[in-house]
């Protein structure tokens, strides 16, 4: 379904400065660390470097700009355009190194994800290195397909 709206880049640009405007004659702005420890408490997430906390992490999303940005909004997208994602852990501060970025957002909600699937077949791997990813599968009971997608990868770094 489609919301019949099929503006251009600077309508959309228009049209966010004017929610913007909007919303502060009603809202107090908070900063970014202030807002997201209100939602997750220390604690909340997994400690950098401590893997065995078994915790979410936050992931934020940032695009490479250039020239700045107007309100939040880039100006224009840099290289190749492809967002780079971040492990936000419990200390959060990898905000500070995003606050100053052209645009980046980060949803309020946390994740498990695939890079513990892909630590898993990294270190099963190197216990076994003329393991079959058939002998994977019946140790460490990853799915098949999650094997095949990281059986040529390395270590997945976090952080970055």
């Amino acid at each position: 379904m489609s919301s019949g709206f099929r503006g251009t880049v600077a309508e959309y640009q228009a049209l966010y400065i004017e929610k913007n405007a909007h919303l502060e004659q009603f809202l107090e702005q908070v900063e970014p660390f202030d807002f997201y420890r209100e939602i997750f408490p220390e604690g909340s997430f997994e400690r950098k470097g401590h893997y065995e906390d078994s915790r979410p992490n936050g992931i934020a999303v940032s695009l490479p700009g250039k020239g700045g940005s107007v309100n939040g909004i880039a100006l224009e997208i840099e290289g190749d355009g492809k967002a780079k994602r971040y492990i936000i852990t419990d200390d959060l501060k990898k905000l500070d190194e995003l606050i100053d970025t052209d645009f980046t957002i980060m949803a309020p909600i946390s994740y498990f994800g695939k890079s513990r699937s892909g630590k898993k077949v990294y270190q099963w791997r190197q216990q076994h290195p003329k393991g079959r990813k058939a002998d994977c599968h019946r140790d460490t009971g990853l799915d098949p397909k999650t094997i095949r997608k990281w059986w040529d990868c390395p270590l997945p770094e976090r952080g970055a």
